[in-house]
């Protein structure tokens, strides 16, 4: 209110680097697995076109409630104002090995397949794609296979259904995490109404400003 006294507009504030609340109940089965680099990309209906920034690689964590980590929170970050406007409704696409292309990983689980044909699904999956065995389980619980079947009776469309699930898995975002756990808050007065060399007004003489607490400029997150 002191700024707006002196002239200044003010951005409202809204909550900013938070944790996302997922719909699917049984992800809680996976709370404490971690991820050390995936891709997720924040889907919003506030934003029509291709937005960079809400794309993001990095480590994720599954929490009790949904998804959290870096990646998580950065996307939070970006998507902050427009998240707010949908009441916390999107869909989170994520991809859980970025850096193998989805033919790639067809054929590392074909070969598999063929492979490890004697094997139980649930003993023996490719080395390759860095997944830990309560995900891999999850993973097949999805796609309604049998941990204890061998691969050699795993349908080959079963194989293409796991590989896309992977690369291009969609959750839905019901909300933020439940413990009301941001960070930070954007919103405030506008950059462009300040001098970024001296923090001092233009609005008001010998009125300067310092820190995220009034200025419209949230930090995002480094790292765990």
């Amino acid at each position: 209110s002191f700024a707006a006294q002196h002239g200044h507009s003010i951005i409202p504030p809204v909550p900013s680097l938070f944790t996302f609340k997922i719909a699917d109940k049984r992800l809680a089965d996976l709370s404490g697995v971690s991820f050390t680099r995936v891709t997720a990309k924040l889907m919003l209906d506030g934003i029509q076109k291709s937005a960079p920034e809400l794309t993001q690689t990095g480590p994720m964590l599954v929490t009790h409630w949904g998804l959290s980590g870096p990646v998580v929170l950065r996307l939070s970050a970006w998507g902050a104002r427009e998240l707010y406007q949908d009441k916390y409704q999107a869909k989170l696409v994520v991809d859980f090995i970025p850096d193998i292309h989805i033919e790639d990983v067809k054929r590392i689980l074909f070969q598999h397949k063929d492979q490890h044909a004697k094997n139980k699904v649930n003993n023996a999956f490719p080395k390759e794609f860095g997944l830990v065995k309560r995900f891999w389980g999850f993973l097949l619980e999805q796609e309604s296979l049998d941990g204890d079947m061998h691969w050699a009776t795993v349908p080959k469309s079963h194989l293409n259904a796991m590989a896309l699930r992977l690369k291009q898995w969609m959750f839905e975002v019901v909300g933020k995490g439940q413990f009301k756990d941001e960070f930070v808050t954007a919103g405030g007065v506008p950059l462009s109404e300040i001098s970024l060399s001296t923090m001092e007004s233009k609005k008001q003489p010998n009125l300067f400003f310092a820190g995220e607490v009034v200025l419209n400029v949230d930090g995002v997150t480094g790292g765990f």
